[in-house]
């Protein structure tokens, strides 16, 4: 089944794009704002609708649209309403629209905002009265859904929780705001249900199955909050109270509690996530890297921790099974390979979160000793695999060049992790196995990375080449560890097992000199 997400930056379509289910798998098509390797290439346009998204979608011909698009910002809205107008009101009929034609089924995701705030608590069957002009425009969109046409579901969230698991992605979730302590005034007397990100994600999921037409579903839980009594229950500090005439801001509905709703997560339980989810991502939990994997290869997070919890050396032997399988010949044909194993993305990310291995607290370290000596200076990563080692010199401070080959789907894993966490890096593609570096380097760094490859010596050529005078390289090697066909680690080209001896005597030959722990000085 073809799924296109809409507006898929926002927390909502990022727990969809973490939890994509069997039934869809590489099928799910996600479009945002900003294209990287998570995303399609195609930018909604926001004037005429049949100039670009109609092209688009007979072309891509999706079994069911989810229409996440659209600027939530109520202040934004109330300042200049023309100028979303397109995206909030009119985009969702032009998107039924098409559906109805086609005999396709689109989910329009619509707001708590919708409703006035005076006759609650909401059902499904409420009136629209809303209070501001952000109101206004996601009401006029439902309105005309339910007035004409038929292959449509209207899933209404009331206020939605959740952390960003890509960080780069859409604005601070008012649950990561509260809970890094930087809200310390809150209204009290406005009221709210709250749903869960991961909750509405899973609803609209079960929708591109169910396809209720015509369908209006409430999605949160029967608690009912203020964004002061929100405050305490995240935090278990008390803010400063205000009333809503104390700010200069847009008016909002006093009370949207939901009264009829479907909701997952009991609220104890949905805090305590919020909480982890937060110091998942700070700390680079497997969790979480099961979470890039699940975004990247659009599959579910549960499915790839569980693969990822199997441990370093049964993806390792995934990896040796893949390089069997592909029944290499030449050089050409290991290229070939290179580019297109995913392997390696379940392997390098079990090795990295392995504590045996210890590769993130090598990689901070390496980053200390780069930062006491210069901050400013220029480092590359070669062959930087899923880009563990570029991170976490990029989170120390460092502003490092990731290297590895290019039209690899390694490589295209790690362009999207650093689009999750930093909105990119500067990235050095290498275009087949002829060396080719930046110049004017202060530090070069290859870990597990020469043995793979053809020509060992050019490449220790283009890194002295590549460095200043001075310049440093640090090169750990696995050179002579279960090469050829039948090893456990075939990838390991035999023709590089002479260099467990002769790695020194060639570094001397082209002008390195030996430092402490595996450095090498340029002459």
């Amino acid at each position: 089944m073809k799924v296109l997400v809409l507006g898929a930056g926002g927390v909502i379509g990022q727990h969809m794009m973490i939890s994509v289910p069997d039934h869809v798998g590489r099928d799910a098509v996600f479009v945002r704002r900003t294209h990287d390797k998570l995303t399609t290439q195609h930018q909604l346009g926001q004037h005429v609708w049949d100039s670009s998204t109609l092209p688009f979608l007979d072309q891509l011909q999706p079994d069911v649209i989810v229409n996440l698009a659209g600027e939530a910002g109520v202040d934004t809205v109330e300042r200049d309403p023309g100028a979303y107008e397109w995206i909030n009101s009119i985009m969702p009929a032009g998107l039924a629209a098409w559906c109805d034609l086609n005999g396709k089924h689109l989910i329009h995701v619509s707001s708590q905002a919708v409703y006035s705030g005076e006759d609650g608590p909401y059902g499904p069957n409420s009136a629209l009265n809303p209070v501001n002009e952000y109101g206004r425009q996601k009401a006029a969109a439902d309105l005309t859904l339910l007035g004409n046409f038929q292959n449509f579901t209207i899933v209404r969230p009331t206020f939605v929780l959740g952390i960003r698991p890509m960080p780069a992605f859409g604005r601070p979730n008012p649950a990561e705001a509260m809970l890094a302590g930087k809200q310390e005034q809150q209204v009290d007397d406005r009221y709210f249900s709250i749903a869960f990100a991961w909750d509405v994600a899973r609803v609209i999921w079960e929708q591109t199955i169910v396809r209720t037409p015509k369908g209006v579903i409430l999605v949160g839980g029967f608690d009912r909050f203020s964004r002061y009594s929100l405050f305490q229950a995240l935090t278990s500090r008390k803010p400063t109270r205000l009333a809503s005439d104390e700010l200069n801001i847009t008016p909002r509905a006093k009370d949207t509690t939901y009264g009829a709703t479907v909701s997952y997560t009991a609220l104890n339980q949905g805090i305590s996530r919020l909480r982890t989810d937060l110091v998942l991502r700070e700390e680079d939990d497997l969790i979480y890297r099961a979470r890039e994997i699940a975004a990247f290869l659009k599959m579910d997070t549960l499915e790839c921790l569980t693969r990822l919890r199997k441990g370093f050396h049964f993806n390792h032997e995934e990896v040796a099974k893949d390089f069997r399988a592909a029944g290499i010949k030449n050089d050409d044909d290991l290229l070939a390979w290179y580019q297109k194993t995913e392997a390696y993305i379940w392997e390098l990310t079990a090795y990295h979160t392995d504590i045996g291995w210890n590769y993130k607290g090598m990689s901070e370290g390496i980053a200390v000793k780069l930062l006491n000596e210069n901050p400013r200076q220029k480092v590359i990563v070669i062959g930087d695999g899923v880009g563990t080692m570029s991170i976490a010199l990029k989170k120390a401070g460092l502003d490092p060049v990731y290297h590895d080959l290019d039209g690899s789907r390694t490589l295209a894993f790690a362009e999207a992790r650093f689009s999750m966490r930093f909105g990119g890096m500067r990235v050095s593609p290498n275009v087949g196995w002829t060396p080719c570096l930046p110049g004017e380097m202060d530090t070069v760094i290859s870990f597990d990375f020469m043995e793979h490859l053809t020509d060992v010596e050019a490449w220790v050529r283009e890194v002295h080449h590549s460095l200043k005078p001075g310049g440093q390289f640090l090169a750990q090697n696995a050179f002579n560890c279960g090469s050829g066909d039948q090893g456990p680690i075939p990838c390991h080209l035999e023709r590089n097992d002479r260099y467990e001896k002769d790695w020194g005597p060639l570094m001397d030959t082209v002008g390195f000199d030996i430092l402490p722990g595996n450095w090498w000085r340029k002459r």
